[in-house]
């Protein structure tokens, strides 16, 4: 990876999120975009101007901070900061634009269930308008090995901007890739997968088929029995 894009409330969650980057998809080339987005108070607060512009001081100092920690640490990671003030999403995919990111990474605050990491308010709105791959690292990643490249797939055709980034992380992981599709019994079982045979090109993948009520908890049920990277799409 040339670039990532690594939003940042400077706590211990993110930090992990950096370690988990640092980990499986950096390389000794890769620049870290640091980023941080504050906003505007909301309501008719008197005196916002003055209190936007303390936000802004203490999200620059907390950012310097922040950065000579990540570089005492890792000397040799080449790292780059932005404090933006606006909305998350909207500010995090421009740089993510700006830089022609490779994938943005954020950790999550605790979450360890799918549902749970997914529908946090930052990591919400990010994925309603992503410009570059999203990766969403629960707090305890790093205590497990990863093992499976998840896909979850419900059988629909791909567009050739999803196969190209399926296919790219798929190869980067060097993982066996397992394709889910969740059965919620309103339909029949997947039967046709050989929209995937050009997807992995010759790597070999698993076909796993699971029935559930909802979609998240049959991901979750494969996502207990075997660790690795989910891709959703």
């Amino acid at each position: 990876m040339n670039r990532i894009v690594f939003p940042t409330d400077f706590s211990e969650d993110s930090v992990k999120a950096f370690e988990f980057a640092l980990n499986y998809l950096s390389s000794s080339e890769t620049e870290f975009i640091v980023t941080n987005v504050y906003q505007i108070p909301s309501g008719n607060v008197s005196g916002t101007f003055y209190l936007l512009e303390d936000i802004k001081r203490q999200a620059e100092a907390d950012m310097k901070s922040f950065i000579e920690g990540l570089s005492k640490k890792h000397p040799n990671v080449k790292i780059s900061s932005k404090v933006l003030q606006g909305d998350f999403d909207s500010q995090c995919n421009a740089v993510a634009i700006q830089y022609q990111a490779d994938c943005i990474i954020m950790g999550t605050k605790g979450a360890s269930g799918i549902k749970e990491a997914l529908i946090g308010s930052n990591t919400a709105s990010l994925m309603k308008g992503l410009k570059a791959p999203l990766f969403v690292v629960p707090f305890n990643a790093m205590n497990n090995k990863l093992e499976k490249f998840i896909f979850s797939y419900d059988g629909a055709d791909l567009t050739n901007k999803a196969k190209e980034q399926i296919s790219k992380f798929s190869k980067w992981f060097k993982l066996n890739t397992v394709a889910v599709h969740v059965n919620n019994q309103k339909h029949e079982a997947l039967s046709n997968w050989s929209e995937l045979d050009h997807l992995f090109g010759e790597n070999e993948f698993e076909t796993e088929e699971i029935t559930a009520e909802q979609f998240e908890a049959g991901l979750e049920s494969v996502c207990k029995n075997q660790s690795g990277i989910l891709c959703m799409v």
